[in-house]
């Protein structure tokens, strides 16, 4: 996917990989749709951070916490970043797909926990004699 430098915010022409199951998505959900229109045509308008508050509001999902806000931005990013690392990417290619100009923007984005560790140090190949 190419992102033109004038569609964003720092200005530079950027291009991003996209997984093979929305590549194969994306002619039905692209056709009719020309190639200077909005993708996402009927949100062009409206204010999705008013439409995601209200989803979570219906659910039972506090959009404020100590935590704090769970808005679109927050929750793609900071999920994106996690699942990133969760499944091998190094911290340096998440900051490459991210976006950032430095890694510890996308260290502040990303969450790993108690499982997450366990789960990379039962990853380490075993020694031959452990005793």
């Amino acid at each position: 996917m190419t992102i033109e430098a004038q569609h964003y915010k720092h200005f530079r022409k950027d291009i991003l990989p996209l997984h093979p199951d929305l590549v194969r998505a994306l002619p039905a959900w692209l056709e009719g749709i020309l190639v200077d229109q909005p993708l996402f045509q009927k949100l062009a308008k409206r204010r999705t951070w008013l439409i995601i508050k209200k989803d979570h509001e219906w659910v039972g999902i506090l959009y404020r916490s100590e935590e704090g806000i769970a808005d679109f931005h927050a929750v793609g990013r900071h999920t994106h970043i996690t699942e990133l690392i969760r499944n091998g990417a190094s911290l340096v290619e998440a900051r490459e797909l991210a976006r950032h100009s430095d890694i510890r923007m996308a260290m502040r984005y990303t969450h790993i926990g108690l499982d997450d560790q366990a789960m990379a140090v039962a990853a380490i190949p075993a020694g031959k004699d452990l005793g």
